[in-house]
């Protein structure tokens, strides 16, 4: 199951980036072209350069919560699912 979640996070990861407003682009393609893409829409905020990283790591922007929740109902879920396991064998 968890190979399942790794997979579709290596899956997801570039169109995610490719939503967001930093960098210029992203090269899917690079062995055989240096060419960037991303998509015309940049619905996902990225903190500026100028902005420290350190500064607004305990932060959680908008654009975030989405992704925030996913995780934890994941890491949640996982928890509970690993705890009814371990009480099943128990018995």
């Amino acid at each position: 199951m968890l190979w399942l979640v790794w997979g579709g996070c290596m899956l997801t990861h570039p169109f995610l980036d490719a939503f967001s407003t930093g960098g210029r682009g992203l090269m899917l393609l690079l062995p055989f072209t240096r060419a960037r893409v991303s998509f015309p829409w940049h619905v996902i905020q990225t903190p500026s350069q100028q902005q420290s990283l350190f500064k607004r790591a305990w932060l959680l922007r908008p654009s975030e919560i989405p992704f925030f929740l996913a995780a934890a109902g994941i890491g949640i879920g996982a928890l509970l699912a690993r705890k009814r396991g371990m009480d099943a064998s128990a018995s």
